[in-house]
């Protein structure tokens, strides 16, 4: 009766972890709070602004083909929500953060001398 109690719980553990994304909105919200020093009602702002980037993901990558253009315009729409609700002094560092992650980006993809200052956004961020 042990065993099958165990059994049991086991079993629920699994279907219940099966059933979690991975991803915890309210912890990528503080960290992302304490990078740009957001205040109260940023933050607030950026949780609606990553929660509608995520439902845009999942509805995708719902096909067995992911749609490459629906998840790009995706990040146009939360980079730019985001800037809006930034300051000055915020936006240069959100700028100088998109700058390096598009560096590392395309070293991932394989451009073997990209360069952080030498590659520049697609578009002018204003």
């Amino acid at each position: 009766m042990k065993y099958i109690t165990f059994l049991v719980l086991c079993l629920l553990a699994i279907s219940l972890s099966g059933q979690s994304n991975g991803y915890n909105i309210d912890k990528a919200v503080d960290k992302t709070s304490k990078f740009f020093n957001l205040d109260q009602s940023q933050k607030t702002s950026y949780k609606d602004i990553l929660t509608k980037k995520l439902e845009s993901y999942k509805a995708a990558n719902i096909s067995k083909n992911r749609d490459v253009d629906a998840i790009a315009k995706a990040d146009d729409a939360y980079n730019a929500s985001f800037l809006a609700i930034l300051n000055d002094d915020q936006k240069e560092l959100f700028k100088a953060q998109k700058v390096l992650t598009d560096s590392a980006k395309n070293r991932l993809i394989g451009m073997p001398n990209a360069k952080p200052t030498a590659i520049k956004p697609k578009k002018e961020i204003k």
